[in-house]
């Protein structure tokens, strides 16, 4: 397996969080972790994308240049946001490349994508009830005691700020590590 890098995001109202870890066959190792102020996001909402996606382009050049790599892709969180990444690719056999696109060439890539990824159903999301997570996400370089998510997790107890849980199976090919459990 070739080392490959994986960059995200975390923004919010008053810090944007950048993150690099490098994957390889030996495992994730994280490389890099910083903060540093935002701007142009008040209350989970971006309310200025210019100059948020500025403070985005300048905290991930310090981290292009401070570990000599060229990020293409991120991973970017934003509090009150799903988080989703989609990679597609669909090719097909053209009889004359020459030729302009047919509508049957169209409709295989459209139905193609709209097989691989369906559209979610508004009616269910909607329904859905969202569970939003409160407070700072803790430092991975120095994550606090106890369990790492104890700090915004809506369950947390004292034992979780105390004591780390063990990783283990709950059920059948159902691993986690949580005292609630």
């Amino acid at each position: 397996m070739d080392e490959r890098y994986i960059a995200a995001v975390d923004l919010g109202t008053s810090k944007i969080a950048v993150t690099v870890a490098q994957i390889s066959s030996k495992g994730v190792q994280m490389l890099y972790y910083r903060e540093s102020p935002s701007e142009g996001i008040r209350n989970s909402y971006v309310f200025n994308p210019q100059k948020a996606a500025d403070k985005v382009r300048e905290a991930l050049a310090d981290a292009e240049d401070e570990l000599k790599i060229k990020i293409h892709q991120v991973v970017t969180g934003l509090p009150r946001y799903e988080v989703s990444q989609v990679n597609a690719r669909a090719e097909f056999e053209r009889s004359d490349s020459e030729s302009s696109i047919t509508r049957e060439e169209i409709d295989f890539l459209k139905n193609n994508a709209i097989d691989t990824y369906p559209l979610p159903d508004p009616d269910k999301t909607r329904a859905r009830k969202r569970t939003i997570l409160e407070g700072d996400v803790p430092s991975p370089l120095h994550p606090p005691a106890g369990c790492r998510f104890h700090t915004r997790c809506p369950y947390a107890t004292e034992e979780c700020a105390k004591s780390a849980p063990e990783w283990k199976e709950h059920s059948p090919g159902h691993f986690a590590s949580c005292h609630k459990l």
